[in-house]
């Protein structure tokens, strides 16, 4: 039998329902371009740190808006990954919520040090990135 991982991954979410039968359509932006009514998932990377842009932009698919919004998505996660990506989302959610206890990490994976937490909070910021509320 399936475990209940399998069981979850597969079945559509809400998102996923929103948009069978449905082709987005975009000429510019990949992420806009590559969803479709077919697609079972996606690696949310920085969807944790980054809810709200990434809501916004679903709700927006189909507005001149779309690939703008892509592109600022498209911004925080290339800033993102340029580093580990478990540390650096610790590292993000540590800074923005002034609370250093977000940086522990359990073997094998480790903290990002002092020179990569400053170089990607200090990406963040001249991007513009915020997470309001935390």
């Amino acid at each position: 039998a399936p475990s209940m991982w399998v069981r979850t991954i597969r079945r559509p979410s809400h998102a996923q329902r929103a948009l069978m039968g449905q082709r987005l359509s975009s000429t510019t932006s990949r992420g806009v371009t590559t969803i479709s009514p077919t697609f079972t998932g996606c690696i949310s990377a920085t969807a944790n740190i980054n809810p709200a842009a990434i809501d916004g932009l679903f709700q927006k698919w189909q507005t001149d808006e779309a690939d703008a919004l892509q592109e600022s998505l498209d911004q925080v996660r290339g800033t993102v990954q340029q580093f580990p990506l478990v540390p650096a989302l610790k590292t993000i959610i540590s800074h923005y919520g002034s609370d250093s206890e977000w940086n522990r990490l359990r073997p094998p994976l480790v903290e990002l040090d002092d020179v990569q937490g400053k170089k990607l909070i200090a990406d963040l910021q001249a991007i513009g990135f915020e997470m309001p509320g935390l």
